[in-house]
């Protein structure tokens, strides 16, 4: 269905808007870039971007099944680092930072993906902080220190390394996710964050689960465009245009449903909100884990690369 949606997309924008779209954003779960390559709707070359957002997700996905792979790799040390749930979610977060900070380098953001694995690798008798940055506001206390010029012979870390095993288990990872082609289609954080929020709209109206014939999922989509771009007054300014009169009571419904919609995005930024978020992602990742335990991976990102 999407390699279809997109070939019917780029092979009618000359005839319908007279453009060419050069640039594809995608995220790996389907092959659709393939699709379009075999269409060649131009005569340019079509660009395919990334959503930085999916990329990350790759860190963690590749991690969860290395772990599912090997059970060695998991379990409690008191000195080393295994290969735990916290560590993996850790790695995904310092993944998908390293590419939103540095959007217009890639040598950069290659430095700053290493930066995390060898920095967690480093031990007191073998400092590995090469790709760290550097200067006394840097996050690695080791290059902090060396700013200010202490005695770096007395400087001790403060966390256990990771284990050797779990080193040599994830760096073919680092490898793999830090490779230039990748990371040159990740540049600009491009997302698609504002396809799956329309999306969310449109399944509001015509859930996916059920059956609904072609005039419902088009009004179904006219609703969650106008919805998405102005709000539920828009929906008033519908029924203006086929002259049904509007009272009072439906112009402060509409208002209040746009109130609820910004204070809900306001207390998603809070911190109380964010650490459910946290913990919802976290259940989510340990159901998914056993989806994959049991099934395989049938369907997640990067798998059509």
């Amino acid at each position: 269905m999407e390699v279809d949606s997109i070939k019917d997309m780029f092979g009618r924008s000359i005839d319908n808007y007279g453009v060419k779209y050069t640039r594809y954003i995608g995220d790996g779960d389907s092959a659709t870039y393939k699709g379009l390559l075999d269409l060649n709707p131009y005569d340019v070359p079509i660009k395919k971007l990334e959503c930085y957002l999916h990329v990350k997700k790759r860190m963690g996905s590749r991690c969860r099944s290395l772990k599912n792979t090997d059970k060695t790799l998991g379990g409690k040390s008191k000195d080393t680092y295994k290969l735990t749930m916290k560590l993996i979610n850790k790695l995904q977060i310092y993944y998908g930072l390293a590419i939103m900070r540095h959007q217009d380098n890639v040598d950069e953001m290659y430095k700053a993906i290493w930066a995390t694995f060898y920095h967690l690798s480093s031990t007191d008798k073998n400092c590995n902080h090469e790709y760290c940055p550097e200067g006394v506001e840097s996050w690695c206390a080791y290059r902090c220190a060396k700013a200010k010029q202490l005695d770096m012979t007395e400087f001790k870390h403060d966390y256990v390394p990771l284990d050797p095993k779990v080193q040599n288990a994830l760096k073919p990872i680092f490898e793999d996710l830090s490779r230039c082609d990748l990371l040159e289609r990740c540049l600009g954080n491009n997302t698609q964050n504002n396809n799956d929020s329309y999306n969310g709209w449109l399944w509001h109206f015509a859930p996916k689960h059920l059956h609904s014939g072609l005039k419902t999922i088009e009004l179904s989509n006219y609703f969650a465009t106008s919805i998405f771009n102005d709000g539920y007054s828009s929906i008033l300014k519908m029924f203006n245009v086929m002259g049904i009169i509007i009272g009072p009571a439906a112009n402060d419904y509409a208002v209040d449903k746009d109130d609820t919609r910004l204070r809900m995005a306001d207390h998603r930024q809070q911190a109380a909100s964010k650490e459910g978020r946290l913990a919802r992602r976290k259940a989510l990742a340990a159901q998914q884990l056993s989806f994959e335990e049991e099934e395989g991976a049938l369907y997640g990102p990067g798998i059509a690369d």
